[in-house]
């Protein structure tokens, strides 16, 4: 066979050269596969980026003038609630048609009488131990009269005694010695005559201020017979409202035993809730006294307490949710106890309210026990001594926290919260909340977004419509002036925030 003849078993190998050759190419080709898309991205994000960056409204901030305005619920409490107890014991009498749950009465009403029969019964037996005494210490009296008339006596005889004997003092020698020893005895017996009828004269007043005691006590004993007696007829003390009442006629009723339960409602208490911010600026705002400050402190020390102890008397306004044009006047009391709610974290205080009762179209309305009633506290901003700014209350975010823009870039500032309440009138009565702008970044003239921004992300670009003074009534803003057909949403890399359009008043905690 011939030694060229080509072997169909064996593999057909490349140079060595052209391999190399190949694999360049490749490699090559690669790299400018890669080239070409990465420049297509580019542009393709960058055209992206113009036509998403987010078109915003927004909102001046300005210097906020006026008054500063807290708004809370509260609940109407009663100013006192009086336990009528028996302080007799006895059977139920009677008991007077007044004496119902429900019924207002006046003072001095009656309404229950328990039996008196056995406190009549004291009192005559009293009185004839009263005449007893009388009779013994008229008694006592003839006697110390006498007394002191033999008293005289004595005294005298032994006057005459005592004269007797210094005579036969001087001649003693020339009598006889019994005559002597007679004038002698004679002036001891004077003398003992005179000491029997001395004590008993002293024990007749002893005895005298004995029966006045005794007397004494037994007129005690009437008086307190005659307090029993009285304490039979119950009576309101004040005008109010009976609770409830638990006797019925028959019932036989011990010392202590509670009969009724009375409300005073001369006046009324509302019961509400503050936080520790509202508390603070209510006390840095407020220019009105404290109870404290109407009295002198006993010293340095005793008036500082007082003072943490005790709230400023603001003013507060009164009303019903439901019917807001009936208000009553109150003043901010005190605190309800000392310390913070448990659960709320917040801190109880107490509204008093002089009159409860006021006229309105339909007549006479009260503060009752039980009602939810809002309670509006008023402080002129000019006592704040510090830069106050006034936002649209679709700005501020959950959180207390807005968007400003700033060479067109987001910036995010926390904010100390004054007042929720207020009302822009100019601006279809557009809701405001009151800033401070003490240890804030944020400054006046700062724009802030009141569009609904579902990334935020700080430092991220934005376009800004024209500044929006209107609020629509779901939260969201628009302009007159605004192209609607232009994007208004923004794509970021990543979620700082879920924006929300509003945030709500607060109610009670």
């Amino acid at each position: 066979m011939n030694s060229t003849e080509l072997d169909p078993n064996k593999k057909l190998s490349l140079p060595e050269s052209v391999k190399y050759t190949i694999s360049v190419l490749v490699l090559l080709v690669g790299a400018a596969v890669l080239f070409f898309m990465y420049n297509l991205r580019e542009a393709t994000n960058e055209k992206e980026s113009d036509a998403l960056i987010p078109l915003v409204n927004t909102a001046t901030v300005d210097e906020f003038q006026g008054d500063l305005d807290l708004l809370v619920s509260g609940t109407v409490v009663p100013f006192r609630e009086i336990t009528v107890a028996a302080q007799v014991s006895g059977r139920v009498k009677k008991k007077y048609p007044a004496c119902e749950a429900g019924n207002f009465v006046t003072k001095g009403t009656k309404l229950l009488e328990i039996d008196p029969q056995d406190y009549e019964l004291e009192i005559r037996t009293v009185e004839s131990e009263l005449r007893q005494a009388d009779r013994t210490m008229e008694e006592t009296e003839e006697e110390i009269r006498g007394a002191i008339k033999n008293l005289e006596i004595a005294k005298t005889d032994y006057a005459l005694q005592k004269r007797e004997f210094s005579r036969y003092e001087r001649i003693k020698g020339a009598v006889a010695a019994t005559e002597y020893d007679r004038a002698k005895r004679d002036l001891l017996n004077s003398e003992s005559q005179r000491t029997q009828r001395q004590n008993t004269y002293d024990m007749l007043l002893a005895r005298k201020e004995r029966l006045k005691a005794s007397k004494e006590m037994i007129q005690n004993r009437m008086e307190k017979a005659e307090i029993s007696k009285a304490r039979t007829v119950i009576t309101a003390e004040v005008d109010g409202v009976i609770v409830r009442e638990s006797v019925e006629p028959g019932d036989f009723v011990t010392v202590a035993r509670e009969l009724l339960v009375f409300e005073d409602t001369s006046r009324a208490e509302v019961l509400c809730n503050l936080t520790p911010g509202e508390l603070s600026w209510i006390r840095k705002y407020s220019s009105a006294p404290t109870p404290t400050e109407k009295v002198e402190a006993e010293s340095p020390v005793v008036a500082r307490n007082n003072g943490v102890y005790q709230l400023p008397r603001v003013a507060v306004k009164i009303f019903d949710q439901a019917e807001p044009g009936i208000q009553w006047e109150g003043v901010l009391e005190r605190f309800d106890g000392i310390g913070r709610d448990e659960r709320t974290k917040s801190i109880p205080c107490r509204i008093l309210v002089e009159n409860p009762v006021v006229d309105s179209r339909s007549g006479e309305r009260a503060l009752v026990r039980g009602m939810y009633v809002k309670c509006r506290m008023v402080v002129p901003s000019e006592s704040a001594g510090e830069d106050l700014a006034g936002l649209p209350a679709v700005a501020v975010r959950p959180g207390d926290y807005v968007w400003i823009v700033r060479d067109e870039k987001l910036n995010r500032f926390d904010l100390e919260v004054i007042d929720r309440t207020p009302v822009r009138e100019s601006l279809s009565n557009e809701p405001l909340v009151v800033v401070s702008l003490a240890e804030s970044e944020m400054r006046i003239g700062d724009q802030v977004i009141i569009s609904p921004l579902p990334q935020p992300t700080v430092g991220g670009r934005v376009q800004l419509k024209e500044p929006s003074g209107v609020a629509s009534d779901d939260g969201n803003r628009e302009s007159n002036a605004v192209d609607e057909t232009r994007p208004t949403e923004v794509r970021t890399s990543r979620t700082d925030d879920t924006d929300s359009v509003n945030r709500p008043e607060r109610g009670q905690p």
